[in-house]
């Protein structure tokens, strides 16, 4: 009787002592022993997160590819690459008309005000004419037969090359190796190491890629020029087309006049601001660092309003574009940007709206 009593007291001091709301022994209890149909199902491991699929630029282009009219964007042409010349030598006339007009009116110290913005005017219709060479060195504004071959050629070098000391047809030869083996050993413009050093600067913002600029400025011009397969035929033509253009004008406002229009609207834009416009612009259309993973994966398009306006005029701004599809002519990039711009594969491409910013 009295172990009896001890046994419950003990019973009872356990009951007190333990936590009210501890369920776990009958909760186990009641699930053991409870039919299948009520036991709480085993809960399934998270899934894991699926890789992502990376697509070659095979792929990627075959899917684009069937969202557009392939051939009707990629056919040459012609009407558009006359509009585009018209829009850069007009842009040239406007330029020397309205120096000549503020030296007339106001004389030199006028004169001197308006010529940087007229001169950066000036150098992006001449950087227009270098991209044009590239252009036509796609066969942008006629294709097929060798007779259209021949036509687009001197098209090409009579409107744009010549003018800025290139031919198209030697342009063609390296920039064929850049498209067919790109980031390679061989790609002609990864061999150039100021365009990939200059875009590695830009990472550490305008304090990291002016000085680098200035200090590699005059190698990579001359690194340009030889790998556009200038020739001195190529100086000789530029000669005889320059030459011709001071003779004109010397007919309408005498030859001193004529060779300074032509220094201030020319030579001093296609010297002093042509090659930093042309070095950020051609840092700006690769991830260099990445160049082994395709031009599909490390290709810019640069989409800003100083991109546009004047460091990649001329749909220069949609190079990913260009990669994806080298048949379509300049004239039809920024279209067929908008055409793919809603698509996914599209869409993992690179883009930026600052200068040289990663």
């Amino acid at each position: 009787m009295y172990a009896t009593s001890q046994r419950t007291k003990a019973t009872s001091d356990e009951q007190r002592n333990a936590n009210p709301r501890d369920f776990s022994r009958l909760r186990a209890w009641l699930m053991e022993g409870a039919p299948p149909a009520f036991r709480a199902p085993e809960p399934e491991p998270d899934p894991e997160p699926a890789a992502e699929v990376k697509l070659t630029k095979a792929q990627a282009v075959l899917h684009l590819a069937q969202r557009i009219d392939r051939k009707a964007f990629g056919a040459p042409d012609p009407v558009g690459v006359l509009a585009i010349a018209a829009e850069i030598y007009l842009c040239l006339a406007a330029c020397a008309a309205v120096l000549a007009w503020v030296y007339s009116a106001g004389g030199w110290l006028p004169c001197l005000l308006a010529w940087f913005p007229c001169a950066l005017v000036c150098a992006r219709s001449l950087r227009g004419m270098e991209l044009m060479v590239h252009d036509a060195s796609h066969g942008t504004f006629a294709r097929g037969p060798a007779f259209a071959h021949r036509l687009n050629d001197l098209v090409g070098d009579v409107l744009f090359a010549i003018p800025v000391i290139q031919e198209v047809g030697a342009y063609r030869t390296t920039h064929t190796i850049h498209h067919r083996a790109y980031g390679s050993d061989t790609d002609p413009c990864l061999i150039r190491r100021v365009p990939s050093v200059l875009g590695a600067a830009g990472r550490r913002g305008v304090r990291g890629w002016v000085p680098v600029l200035l200090r590699e400025l005059p190698r990579y011009t001359l690194e340009y020029y030889v790998e556009a397969g200038m020739r001195p035929a190529a100086l000789v033509k530029a000669a005889l087309w320059h030459g011709t253009l001071i003779a004109v004008l010397a007919v309408f406002v005498g030859a001193g006049p004529a060779l300074l229009l032509w220094a201030a609207t020319v030579a001093l834009p296609f010297i002093l601001i042509l090659p930093p416009l042309r070095a950020i612009a051609e840092a700006e259309e690769h991830d260099w660092a990445h160049a082994d993973q395709s031009d599909y994966r490390s290709t810019y398009n640069n989409l800003g309003a100083v991109h546009r306006l004047l460091i990649h005029p001329f749909n220069d701004a949609y190079h990913l574009v260009h990669h994806l599809f080298g048949e379509v002519p300049t004239t039809r990039l920024g279209r067929l940007h908008r055409a793919l711009r809603d698509d996914p594969v599209y869409r993992k491409g690179l883009s930026r709206t600052r200068i040289l910013a990663p």
